[in-house]
């Protein structure tokens, strides 16, 4: 699943909100943000338990990727996306909150090799939510009251 949108506009909350309910009725589920699954994967790779860190994604039923292509990805960013996409294709679900146009992904991938591959595997298939409209926080924020207690200046 691909979920597109502006920042704020429930992108993030709408991923974690479907991730809450698999949990709920028994699917092992992950959030990460891509930033911080890469960089746990490049000290698992420093530590020698990138093995067992890919098998565990692998396994997992549901794997959201909250805040792709927020930053270009590196050569071995390409890679281990890639290999964690290759393993889930048509296994497993992957839910992506992202507020990049796929037509600029091959740009956020930065190798058109690697870009058809990872896009092959998250594009096809995909249902796809693109959110528009009002900016949730902005909504959520208007509808705070601040009351005046009386007898406070």
């Amino acid at each position: 699943m691909l979920i597109s949108g502006a920042t704020g506009s429930g992108k993030s909350y709408i991923a974690c909100a479907l991730g809450h309910q698999a949990c709920r009725v028994g699917i092992s589920t992950r959030y990460y943000r891509v930033s911080r699954l890469l960089d746990e994967l490049s000290l698992a790779r420093g530590d020698g338990s990138y093995p067992k860190v890919i098998q565990r994604l692998a396994r997992t039923w549901l794997l959201i990727l909250d805040d792709w292509g927020l930053a270009s990805l590196s050569g071995q960013g390409r890679h281990d996306l890639l290999e964690i996409l290759d393993d889930r294709y048509a296994r497993r679900g992957t839910l992506l909150a992202n507020q990049v146009p796929v037509e600029h992904w091959h740009e956020v991938v930065g190798d058109p090799t690697f870009g058809d591959a990872i896009l092959d595997r998250l594009v096809n298939n995909a249902h796809r939510i693109d959110l528009k409209g009002a900016l949730m926080r902005r909504l959520y924020d208007s509808t705070k009251m601040v009351r005046a207690v009386p007898g406070d200046a």
